[in-house]
């Protein structure tokens, strides 16, 4: 039995630590639970501590999925590095243990259940839907990780199902085997390009960890040459992102929902003007993060004096880079009230509106590239930092 249990086992033992630790302080809270009830006949003490064994259980469940995640080669550097090296291929079994889920794991779930049905109210289904959905979103990041874009972005639209199908825990977790079945259909197609045509950006990853440690290795040839030197960014599916973005922000309808049996029509009503404040600030938020793309280190020709002394006010080849947060911030200005005109809810509209906002930011030209090449802009210093590293140009 311990033999076939270390199919899935830590390799290293580092990450031993949280498991034993773990299980040590569950069963020292077990011990003292029955301390407290024989001895002192205190039960509300019991009944906190049997709630504190049954948050454990969840963080148990969630780094277990976290885990067994992690068993992919793109997950560990010098394991990558090492496998890229041999002959493997999809169909032979991963040195250090299989990236998809195996009966062994059904033995680590069942203890879990177990412990869940013996210290909680809550339904079985709680740590089953927080093991698969753990174990998915990390899988899903480190296949994106391998170049296989959008696995991401699925994986939210998929969590946003599983949110919107919440009511129902049943559901919910239908939702969450769906997915995993998905992503072991992307995690095989990952695999079977392996080892993986791009170069994994481990340089990146050091970067975003250690600012200081990317201060002192990133090469830079300082301003202006660098910001004439060419990069390559592949941006992501805009259409998805605004699809992702749009249907999370749907589900804010399922506090309106839940609050409709509880509250007062007049706080419903106010309830709906916050959220319009916050879908504002959202579209506002991307605009701005649009702007940040484009705006560091390009400056307009003239200032406002200027524009007005030579009755230039518009400078088509630099304004242009405003058209598209102002044609967003008009859609999510305009647009709901024409869809609440066609029967469509207050969430539906404001989602709606929001994603058509996220998409025009995304997409709205012009590029990156033809504004650094065409645009009617003044090249200065960027205010944050010239070292490559940290300014990075998108």
């Amino acid at each position: 039995m311990i033999r076939w249990m270390r199919k899935i086992a830590p390799y290293d033992r580092k990450v031993w630590i949280p498991f034993i630790a773990f299980i040590v302080v569950f069963f020292l809270l077990e011990i003292a639970k029955w301390v407290i009830l024989l001895a002192f006949s205190m039960d509300d003490t019991a009944s906190e501590i049997k709630e504190f064994q049954t948050f454990l259980l969840g963080i148990f469940a969630v780094l277990c999925g976290v885990f067994r995640a992690c068993f992919h080669p793109a997950s560990n550097r010098e394991y990558y590095t090492w496998l890229s090296k041999t002959p493997w291929r999809l169909g032979k079994p991963l040195p250090l243990g299989p990236a998809h889920l195996v009966l062994q794991d059904l033995v680590v779930l069942a203890l879990i259940e177990g412990l869940w049905a013996y210290t909680s109210v809550l339904p079985l289904a709680v740590p089953m839907l927080l093991f698969f959905l753990s174990y998915s979103i990390v899988l899903s990041f480190v296949i994106e990780f391998t170049g296989d874009e959008g696995c991401a972005l699925c994986f939210f639209f998929g969590l946003g199902c599983v949110v919107y199908a919440l009511p129902s825990l049943l559901a919910a977790l239908g939702v969450a085997v769906v997915i995993y079945a998905l992503m072991q259909v992307a995690l095989r197609r990952n695999l079977a390009k392996f080892p993986w045509d791009n170069k994994l950006d481990w340089d990146k990853l050091e970067v975003l960890a250690n600012r200081k440690t990317a201060q002192r290795t990133a090469p830079s040839i300082s301003w202006p040459f660098d910001a004439l030197m060419p990069t390559v960014k592949k941006a992501d599916n805009p259409f998805l992102v605004s699809i992702v973005v749009g249907w999370w922000a749907f589900q804010l309808e399922w506090f309106e929902i839940i609050g409709n049996d509880f509250t007062p029509a007049t706080e419903i009503e106010l309830f709906r003007n916050i959220m319009l404040v916050a879908f504002g600030a959202l579209a506002i938020l991307f605009t701005g993060l649009r702007l940040y793309r484009y705006l560091p280190g390009h400056r307009a020709p003239i200032n406002i004096f200027g524009r007005i002394a030579t009755g230039r006010i518009i400078i088509p080849g630099y304004d242009k880079v405003f058209v598209a947060p102002i044609c967003a911030l008009l859609t999510m200005y305009f647009l709901p009230p024409c869809l609440e005109m066609l029967s469509i809810s207050f969430f539906g509209a404001q989602s709606i509106a929001l994603g058509v906002a996220v998409f025009i930011t995304q997409k709205m030209g012009p590029t990156r590239e033809e504004w650094d090449l065409t645009g009617d802009y003044r090249m200065v210093p960027p205010m944050l930092t010239s070292n490559e590293a940290i300014y990075k140009r998108i």
